[in-house]
């Protein structure tokens, strides 16, 4: 049966995108491996305290998060798109538990703070929680316009880079690395630059502009995390809610 040529040029166009995102998974992984290796994935192998539960699960959704955009840019790749749609399904399922098990961690770090710890982890924790708001935010826009390709899979790719920041704080090796290089002359973590010019540059090679869901996703999340952050964390509204679902008092 012959292949009609515009399903030849469609599957051409496809091919960079399929390498693209494939590869983009891969540094998803790398990142995580890298930035969480000493103190999650080879703690059992050192002489650290083992980590509590809740850690040890909110770990463990991670890990199944960056195999799952692993899994659905190879499907995309090899041309499964239904199999791709139907993993979709779990795929909901698990940014919900990212979601959950992430306020978990946050909300169990002020609970343990004792009197003179607690404004400095009350502090921490609501930049945690505050910081994955946009999360959710995301993953429903990339759900609802799933039926668009280009947008869809730029709005996931959003919510990986949302996701993949703390592997690259200062307290890691890989962000005091970096923070090094350029930190005093940029408000927000610099390797959001790493993955926004790795999108612009598959915009330009692929459609010969900048996609407007790559720079307008790129400004709404730099102004949310530059100044939005900051203002949310220390409102004392959101603070007093966090508190409260921590089951503790100020």
């Amino acid at each position: 049966m012959s292949i009609p040529l515009d399903a030849h040029a469609t599957t051409a166009r496809s091919r960079p995108s399929a390498r693209f995102f494939v590869g983009m998974a891969l540094a998803f992984l790398a990142a995580a491996a890298l930035g969480f290796g000493p103190s999650f994935y080879l703690r059992p192998f050192s002489d650290a305290a083992a980590l509590r539960p809740h850690v040890v699960v909110h770990g463990l959704v991670m890990t199944a998060w960056y195999l799952l955009l692993l899994a659905q840019a190879l499907l995309v790749a090899r041309q499964r798109v239904d199999l791709h749609r139907q993993l979709g399904i779990f795929g909901v399922l698990l940014a919900v538990a990212v979601f959950a098990t992430g306020l978990q961690v946050n909300l169990h770090i002020v609970g343990r703070a004792t009197a003179e710890q607690f404004e400095a982890f009350l502090g921490f924790a609501t930049m945690g929680i505050v910081g994955l708001l946009p999360f959710p935010v995301l993953v429903a826009l990339a759900v609802a316009w799933r039926r668009r390709p280009a947008l869809h899979k730029r709005l996931v790719y959003w919510a990986f880079v949302l996701t993949i920041g703390p592997a690259f704080a200062p307290s890691r090796p890989m962000g005091a690395w970096l923070d090094g290089l350029v930190a005093p002359a940029l408000p927000f973590f610099p390797s959001d630059l790493i993955w926004v010019a790795a999108l612009v540059a598959y915009d330009l090679r692929t459609l010969r502009r900048v996609h407007p869901a790559t720079w307008i996703g790129f400004l709404v999340l730099a102004a949310y995390l530059t100044v939005g952050l900051g203002w949310l964390s220390g409102n004392a509204t959101v603070r007093s809610l966090i508190t409260t679902l921590a089951g503790v008092s100020a």
